[in-house]
This record gives structure tokens, C-alpha cells and sequence, in this order.
């Protein structure tokens, strides 16, 4: 090949030019950032959520609902619409909407309500704008737009608006959490016999490593209950240990659950498969894409 190169060669005595290409330089042009996905500018109020629930914990603060602003939507007479986080089989990432929940006397909590648990197991027929009847595993959401922020939403929620709803089934929902830093359960989720939640370790179905307090897969709160609450959660993983509100995870989630003594998750973590560090899934479990 190289000697039939040769001999199709031009003669040493003819010139040969080559031009250059030609290229148009364009100067002064502003970086074009790319523009976040559907819902993206939602996640900052899922930031600031856990920020505030940093704290929270590193102060040892009391037990308080955390300030109207963060997790208020709407006011009514008997009942009030709350931001509530989920994630749905299907989607890429989270999905923030509000909630109507009806309004529970307690003194001094004047946003008490039934758990989120609760709510997802049990979804009340009479409470949303739509009035028609439906199945009782379907919930009702008021959903921000894409490009507007979560206190932009709420802004417009508070003047009046009406926003556009949908309804979600709740087997859909992988875990689900509100934007509380303290469970505003009047219950306070407790079994017959004032069990109250002990310290656990989950690995879910997509290698995330949780711990927190929880009554555990062995007990279910509201009859038929597909969901599990864990509560103060954190997450393990081979970078460190992440703060998390209170989940409530649906149960086809959590595939392995052990009970953890005053030891805490350390040694598990160590060295108890499936729970050890180095195996847990290692992006944070409310980012965008975080499956497997």
C-alpha cells in the first residue's frame, strides 16, 4: 500500500498547495447553561429541607414542626394543603406537590395532623378539590409548574389560585416524606400497647443502606399497611452518611431489615452483608437518578 502511495505521488517539480480550513471565530458569546430538567428547580426546596434538618440535629433542637414557610401550602377551615416529596416508580426524580390534610385539635400544634403513613395506607375519599368519586388506593395533588420554584408555588396557592390537580395512585410510590422536622402525628404513630419504634437498618431493593427508628417490617401500624415509616433517617454510604427526613417507605422497598442494639449501625456496617458500607449504593437517595 505505502509503495502504491508512492507511485501516485505527484513529481518532486510540481507544487502542491493545501489551503487550511476555514474557521469562524465567534467571540464574546455568553455561556449557555443547560436548562435543569422538568421539576429540577423543585429540588432546591428539598435542599433547604435538609439543611434545616442538619441542624436540627446537630443543635439537638426539640421536637417542633419546623417554620410554616417550609412545608405550608394552603389554609382552609377544617384542613390545610402541605408540600409533600415523592418518589414514583417511572419517574427519574422527585416529584414535589401538595396535599390536603384534615386539620387534628392539639394544643399548641395548630398544623397537627394524621402521619403521612397513615394517609398513604389509609387515602381519605372526601379531602381534595375534586369532589367525584374514586377508588381508595388514588390520592389527589396539587402540582407546581416545571419552571416555577416551590415558594413561588406556594405564593400562589396562598393568593387563590387554582392550581392544577391530578391523582396519583399510591402503590406507584416507592417512599414518600413531608417537610417537617418533627412528626406531626398526633398519634405519634404508636401500636396497641404503646410499642414505640426501635433503632433499625434497611437495605433497599436498590442498594441504599438507611437507618432510623422504625417499628420495622414485622409490625404495620394501620391494618393492611404497605408502607413503613423510618424515622431521624440517615443514610450510609461508602462516602459518609447522609441526613434524610422521616421516610415512609413502601414495603416492596425494603429488603432487608435487622434491629440494631446500642451499638447503633456501626457494626453492621463493617462487617454484616448486606449492610456493609462498601456495598451500599453510593448516590444519595433523593437525588435525581439515584436508582441503580
Amino acid at each position: 500500500m505505502y509503495a502504491a502511495a508512492l507511485k501516485s505521488a505527484p513529481p518532486s517539480h510540481a507544487q502542491v498547495t493545501v489551503s487550511p480550513p476555514r474557521l469562524t471565530l465567534v467571540r464574546d458569546q455568553p455561556a449557555v447553561a443547560a436548562p435543569p430538567p422538568p421539576g429540577g428547580r423543585h429540588l432546591a426546596h428539598v435542599a433547604t429541607l435538609l439543611r434545616v434538618l442538619a441542624q436540627h440535629r446537630e443543635q439537638g433542637a426539640a421536637a417542633q414542626p419546623g417554620s410554616p414557610s417550609l412545608f405550608l401550602v394552603r389554609e382552609e377551615e377544617d384542613a390545610f394543603w402541605e408540600l409533600v416529596g415523592l418518589r414514583v416508580r417511572g419517574l427519574p426524580h422527585l416529584l414535589v406537590s401538595a396535599v390536603r390534610f384534615a386539620r387534628q385539635a392539639a394544643a399548641g400544634q395548630p398544623h397537627a395532623r394524621r402521619s403521612l403513613c397513615h394517609y398513604l395506607c389509609a387515602p381519605p375519599k372526601d379531602l381534595g378539590l375534586s369532589r367525584i368519586a374514586r377508588p381508595s388506593h388514588l390520592v389527589e395533588l396539587l402540582m407546581p409548574s416545571a419552571d416555577e420554584t416551590i415558594p413561588e408555588f406556594q405564593a400562589r396557592m396562598r393568593a387563590g389560585e387554582t392550581p392544577r390537580s391530578m391523582f396519583l395512585d399510591v402503590d406507584s410510590v416507592d417512599y414518600a416524606f413531608d417537610f417537617r422536622t418533627a412528626n406531626p402525628s398526633v398519634d405519634r404513630g404508636r401500636l396497641p400497647g404503646n410499642h414505640a419504634p426501635e433503632s433499625h437498618l434497611f437495605r433497599t431493593s436498590e442498594g441504599h443502606v438507611l437507618s432510623g427508628m422504625s417499628h420495622g417490617l414485622h409490625a404495620k401500624l394501620h391494618g393492611d399497611q404497605s408502607f413503613v415509616v423510618l424515622r431521624d433517617a440517615v443514610q450510609h454510604g461508602p462516602g459518609g452518611d447522609r441526613v434524610l427526613p422521616t421516610l415512609v417507605l413502601h414495603r416492596r422497598l425494603v429488603s432487608a431489615d435487622a434491629r440494631l442494639d446500642a451499638e447503633g449501625p456501626a457494626p453492621w456496617l463493617q462487617s454484616v452483608p448486606p449492610f456493609v458500607r462498601s456495598m451500599a449504593h453510593p448516590r444519595f437517595l433523593l437525588a435525581p437518578d439515584a436508582r441503580p
